[in-house]
C-alpha cells in the first residue's frame, strides 16, 4: 500500500529462488501491482531442480555451497525474526543440503505440510 502511493509503477525482478518465489506471488495473486517482472536463472519446477542436486556430483556440491550459504544468511540475519518462530535452530545446524534447508527453514516458516507440498505449489 505505501509502495503504491510513492510509486505508481511497480515492476520486480527475481533472482534464483526469488524468482520463483516471485513468479508464485505472480500467480497467485493476480491482483499484484506489479506491472511486470523478470526472473533471472528462476528454477520453476523446484522438485527436478532437487533431483538433479541430489543425481551428480556438481549438483550435490551445489546443494552444499547452497546450504551453507542459507544457514550463514539464516544465523547472521533471520535467527530473531518472529517469522522464523516454527524453524527448529537444532535442524537448521544439521542440515547439509538445500532439500535439508527447505525441510528446516522453507517448510515450517511458510505454512506447507512438507517439501513435496512446497515443491508442488
Amino acid at each position: 500500500d505505501v509502495i503504491q502511493k510513492t510509486s505508481p509503477r511497480i515492476f520486480a525482478v527475481g533472482f534464483s529462488l526469488g524468482g520463483a518465489i516471485l513468479a508464485k506471488h505472480l500467480q497467485e495473486r493476480p491482483d499484484s501491482p506489479i506491472e511486470a517482472a523478470a526472473l533471472v536463472a528462476a528454477p520453476l519446477q523446484l522438485s527436478r531442480t532437487s533431483e538433479f542436486l541430489s543425481s551428480s556430483l556438481i549438483g550435490r556440491l551445489m546443494s552444499v555451497a547452497l546450504a551453507v550459504g542459507v544457514k550463514l544468511a539464516y544465523f547472521t540475519t533471520m535467527r530473531n525474526s518472529p517469522h522464523t518462530a516454527a524453524v527448529s535452530t537444532k535442524q537448521v545446524l544439521m542440515a547439509t543440503r538445500i532439500q535439508d534447508i527447505d525441510d528446516s527453514i522453507v517448510v515450517p516458516m511458510n505454512g506447507y505440510k512438507d517439501r513435496k507440498d512446497y515443491y508442488d505449489s
